[in-house]
């Protein structure tokens, strides 16, 4: 490998292996959402949520 395919390497490695809060949200487990969601639905009209 060249210097430059391994520093490619090396970040795209770092980058998809550390914690992502995405990760948690789409798997529906996460607190976080379930805070959000239930914000949503006390603050926002349920016939304007889309447009």
């Amino acid at each position: 490998m060249t210097k430059k395919s391994t520093a490619l390497f090396s970040f795209m490695y770092s980058t998809w292996t550390r914690y992502n809060v995405f990760i948690e949200l789409a798997k529906g487990k996460s607190p976080v959402l379930k805070t959000i969601l239930q914000f949503m639905t006390k603050e926002l009209p349920k016939k304007r949520l889309f447009l």
